[in-house]
């Protein structure tokens, strides 16, 4: 907040596009403060209410990629899921614990939760037959390290003596199969047309919120090779 404060306090703004359920609730918390009198156009996974907003919601899911892992391993038993230690880290864990639960009998989840990362490399290098690992997130671990969860997903699939499965398509060209995953370009496009559309004059309180479905089944094909 002391941040933007400072940076911004010479500049106004019309719009503001918060992309995150988390910095939704910041502009949300700060708006009067920091952007006085701007709209919001949001993006995130649920509805976030407010006066002049509008935006469009995407659910995150992360249950459907491991439908195709299933289709394309129906000797599947095992999940690894690299995930971090951050704030952000743990958001996503704990959601895709939540959709997890439905594999209850089926499948087996281990999470790695912050390892450090020689002993995440070690843990995804031994793992058994009928494994694969999921890549959730890594930007710390639970030394208070920071890291470019990229690059730690171009090691952890380079060290993997399994499959690597992801939720994002960011992460497709990095050692990851694929899956189900979330397109950015789709999520982002009905966003911007949103944003210029209250540029234009519209009002944000008139413009209801969009629910669309950003996934798409995407693969490396030299990963499935």
């Amino acid at each position: 907040r002391d941040f933007f404060r400072r940076k911004y306090a010479s500049q106004t703004f019309d719009v503001v596009v918060p992309t995150t359920n988390a910095m939704v609730d910041f502009v949300n918390a700060y708006r009067d403060e920091l952007f006085p009198g701007a709209a919001v156009v949001f993006s995130g996974g649920n509805p976030r209410p407010g006066p002049k907003t509008t935006g469009v919601v995407f659910p995150l899911n992360m249950k459907s990629t491991i439908d195709v892992a299933l289709q394309l391993h129906p000797d599947l038993r095992q999940v690894f899921v690299v995930s971090g230690a951050s704030d952000a880290d743990r958001y996503y864990e704990n959601l895709a614990r939540s959709q997890f639960r439905a594999y209850d009998g089926r499948l087996g989840f281990t999470y790695s939760s912050g390892l450090a990362m020689p002993d995440l490399l070690r843990r995804v290098a031994e793992l058994p037959p009928h494994t694969i690992v999921y890549f959730l997130s890594f930007f710390e671990d639970s030394h208070s390290s920071k890291f470019d969860e990229i690059k730690v997903l171009d090691q952890v699939a380079a060290a993997a003596d399994v499959p690597t499965y992801a939720w994002i398509d960011s992460r497709v060209g990095h050692g990851s199969v694929g899956g189900s995953v979330l397109n950015v370009e789709i999520a982002a496009n009905p966003l911007a047309t949103l944003a210029l559309g209250v540029l234009e004059g519209e009002s944000p309180d008139s413009i209801p919120v969009q629910e669309i479905d950003a996934n798409v089944t995407q693969f490396d094909w030299r990963q499935l090779q």
